[in-house]
Order: structure tokens, then C-alpha cells, then sequence
């Protein structure tokens, strides 16, 4: 729970913890609910992204910069989503 900053997590966590739904290997449950928020929300992301790049117009240089720092950051949660699946199967 140290590791974590997100209050939504804290609360989803301590929720589980107080119901007695899982007592044995209660650090590995947690990381790997951790590790699926964030996953889910790197998905999030870069769907939101692929609309983005998908309605993006080029018009001008400021235009396309943009574009191009849009495609990179997807191309940046596409690698980390991927490092994410391949450490986890």
C-alpha cells in the first residue's frame, strides 16, 4: 500500500482487506490489482490518444509537431503495455 499513491486504489484495497476476501498471499493480490489499474489505465490513455491522432487535422508546423508528439507518447504506452504483458506471462 506504500507503493501506491492513488487514493481510488488505497480505498479499493482496504475495502477487499476489511471483507476478508483474501488472506493468504495478501502483498502479491495487491501488487497485481496495482499492476491491473494501471494497466487499464495506460489502455485508457491510449485509446483516448488513437482518437485524437484518428480526428487530428495537419494544417500547419504547430499542427503537425503536435501529431508527432501524439504518435510518440502512444508508440511510449504501446512499449510499457507491452513490457507489462511480457513480464506477467
Amino acid at each position: 500500500m506504500s507503493k501506491c499513491s492513488s487514493d481510488g486504489i488505497h480505498q479499493f484495497v482496504a475495502e477487499y482487506i476489511t471483507n476478508g476476501e483474501f488472506s493468504i498471499n495478501t502483498e502479491k493480490t495487491i501488487e497485481d490489482i496495482i499492476v491491473l489499474l494501471k494497466r487499464n489505465s495506460l489502455e485508457r490513455k491510449r485509446d483516448r490518444l488513437t482518437n485524437q491522432i484518428r480526428q487530428f487535422t495537419v494544417v500547419t508546423l504547430e499542427d503537425q509537431k503536435q501529431l508527432e508528439s501524439m504518435i510518440s507518447e502512444k508508440m511510449n504506452i504501446d512499449f510499457e503495455l507491452l513490457q507489462k504483458k511480457d513480464a506477467n506471462g
